[in-house]
């Protein structure tokens, strides 16, 4: 809460779209602090639906965080998907692809790793966990890549089948957070 120049208390009623909305802008755009207002359904107390200051920052780090991690898993996915063209072009055999997926097993391991560790308030949980759920679909599709590559037997196809479900999940896991759903 803050006391506006009249010393009344001004109440923060929140409502999700412009929570995010006001995070990306203020993440986005500027290093200023401005009121914002943090629009999760449970946020404060039941009572008044008030979000505290320190409620606030953890929601605007838990953005920064997603949005970081998205562009993380977006890199990986950037390369898988390199990877399995030049499988379709020829311009790399099985076991280069072996390798690429490999590497990119690590780094993903890393990834879902890391968010797994993110402290995320009650109001994000359920994005958090939405965001390890996608994470571990994503790293599943490099370990069947690599599966497939170390058996000599990839099924192209199914792999990019299983890449633009990934990428549907993605999607599904950022309109949800970005909309408050």
């Amino acid at each position: 809460m803050r006391r506006n120049e009249g010393g009344k208390m001004i109440k923060k009623k929140l409502f999700i779209p412009a929570l995010l909305s006001s995070i990306l802008v203020l993440t986005g755009c500027s290093s200023e602090k401005k009121e914002s207002s943090l629009p999760f359904p449970g946020a404060g107390t039941p009572k008044n639906n008030e979000v505290d200051d320190e409620t606030t920052e953890a929601i605007r780090e838990f953005a920064k965080k997603f949005d970081e991690t998205i562009n993380q898993s977006n890199k990986l996915l950037g390369t898988f998907n390199k990877a399995l063209d030049g499988l379709y072009t020829n311009d790399n055999s099985t076991s280069q692809f072996a390798q690429i997926m490999k590497k990119n097993i690590n780094e993903s391991r890393e990834l879902v790793a890391t968010v797994e560790g993110y402290e995320a308030v009650v109001i994000v949980a359920p994005y958090k966990q939405s965001l390890v759920s996608y994470l571990n679909q994503q790293h599943q599709l490099f370990l069947d890549a690599v599966d497939m590559a170390n058996q000599e037997s990839v099924n192209k196809d199914e792999l990019r089948r299983m890449y633009l479900e990934v990428k549907t999940s993605q999607a599904e896991v950022e309109s949800a957070f970005l909309t408050g759903e």
